[in-house]
């Protein structure tokens, strides 16, 4: 017994115990079999990733900073071209052969968020028919967004669509459903998540393929089938790895609205878009969605074409952008207008059939000196030639004569006292105009005539 108490009081009394600082010992030594079970416990639980030695390489691999990463199953496994075909951006192919969406998870520490790549391209779920519901699917694809948001908040996502190939014939609900699911994915989170549908480029109509797109299973991708989703690829891409230069982060701007059914129409430009507060109803039943962002140049159209344009894959454009460029630093039209032709460019080749209505930069009052009635007049020109060499998509809608008694000579009521931005009444008498315009251009669209006619 008074062994017993003197190693107590021995304990009890050591400088070492009597020491605040040697408390956390004790929590320590009682939750030790719990965390140890617990660690256990969830490796045991949680699927370990069946590609280990397969994603050795990767891991192993150079990598630099801007790096893009291609994520997915067999069809981006057998994309043998894709680490070289899209220079000058910096492609690494992740692919694992026979991967569906829960290996996506599994293996998401080596593959993805070791990295920190810039740019996540993402095409797992095509192979989880047989194994997996479309929900489940799409829930393990809504825990992989999540994950990448919170331990790689740098990296843009791109869901790309499950393919309609013509084995998939045979489960055509799970496709549909995927596809519509990863959509409202995109549609219900962060701006720097993206929906890219493969199929646009692959087929004649809805799960019509092209001949010579998939090889004689059915299920795989032929090199022409890889090039032209190259073709549609490669401008989406290049949009998103510059999209960091966009100015307009702040999330009360256009590019943060939720998205909606693709095929409808955007107004994309500066204020006097973003200050047409009737633009969604005026012209109904036309489905319009105003992405008008104040103080917007052709610089920043470009910068942010993917936020603002080709995320909501519309069907019609109009594009109100060049009035503002006469406050930078260089005052050229004729690059106001190279911007406008490439804006354009990058439009068609990301949302292949898209029409683009270029709208006429209004001749306001404040534009009405010697310098920039020379630059409105020029660029208007271009936008003129723009459209007429490209006069299956693209169109020229003159606003200036609906606000004009003749030209630089504005109606009473037209300005307001800024003498640069419309009134109320100027938006009415634009619209008188451009409704009938725009209608002609959707039912043409809907009925398949020469849009042109």
């Amino acid at each position: 017994m008074f062994f017993l108490k003197s190693r107590f009081n021995y304990w009890r009394y050591t400088s070492y115990f009597r020491s605040r600082h040697a408390l956390w010992i004790i929590p320590l030594l009682c939750f030790c079999p719990l965390y140890l079970f617990l660690g256990i416990f969830m490796r045991i639980s949680i699927p370990l990733c069946r590609f280990e030695q397969e994603i050795l390489p990767f891991i192993k691999g150079p990598f630099t900073k801007g790096d893009i990463i291609f994520a997915g199953g067999t069809i981006i496994y057998d994309w043998k071209l894709a680490g070289t075909e899209f220079a000058p951006l910096t492609v690494q192919n992740y692919g694992l052969n026979g991967a569906d969406s829960m290996d996506a998870l599994t293996c998401i520490q080596d593959l993805s968020l070791k990295k920190r790549p810039i740019i996540i391209l993402y095409y797992y779920g095509d192979s989880d028919a047989s194994t997996a519901t479309p929900h489940l699917t799409l829930r393990r694809q809504t825990a992989y967004f999540h994950e990448i948001q919170s331990r790689s908040p740098t990296s843009t996502l791109v869901f790309m669509s499950i393919l309609r190939s013509p084995k998939a014939n045979t489960i055509r609900s799970f496709v549909d459903t995927v596809n519509e699911g990863l959509f409202k994915i995109c549609a219900q989170n962060s701006p720097y998540t993206f929906f890219f549908d493969a199929n646009a480029q692959l087929e004649r109509s809805t799960w019509d393929p092209k001949s010579d797109m998939y090889r004689s299973d059915g299920v795989h991708l032929t090199q022409k089938g890889y090039s032209l989703l190259k073709e549609s690829l490669l401008p989406l891409l290049r949009a998103l790895w510059i999209m960091p230069t966009c100015a307009y982060k702040n999330p009360t701007v256009a590019f943060s609205k939720p998205l909606f059914p693709q095929g409808e129409i955007i107004f994309a430009g500066s204020s006097i878009i973003a200050y047409w507060k009737t633009a969604e109803t005026a012209f109904s039943p036309l489905p319009v969605h105003n992405h008008g962002i104040p103080g917007a140049t052709t610089v920043d159209a470009l910068a942010c074409i993917m936020n603002v344009a080709i995320r909501y894959y519309p069907s019609m454009l109009l594009a109100y952008y060049g009035s503002n460029d006469v406050f930078l630093p260089t005052l050229n039209s004729t690059l106001t207008v190279q911007r406008q032709t490439q804006y354009f460019l990058e439009l068609n080749a990301t949302v292949p059939g898209i029409t683009v209505v270029f709208m006429s930069v209004l001749r306001a009052p404040q534009k009405n000196t010697t310098s920039f009635r020379s630059f409105v007049e020029n660029v208007n020109a271009g936008l003129r030639e723009l459209c007429a060499t490209n006069s299956q998509q693209a169109f020229f809608f003159d606003a200036n004569p609906a606000l004009e008694i003749t030209p630089w000579q504005p109606k009473a009521g037209m300005y307001r006292s800024d003498r640069l931005h419309l009134t109320s009444n100027a938006y009415g008498s634009i619209e008188e105009s451009l409704q009938p315009f725009l209608q002609n251009l959707w039912n043409n669209k809907r009925t398949g005539r020469n849009i042109a006619d």
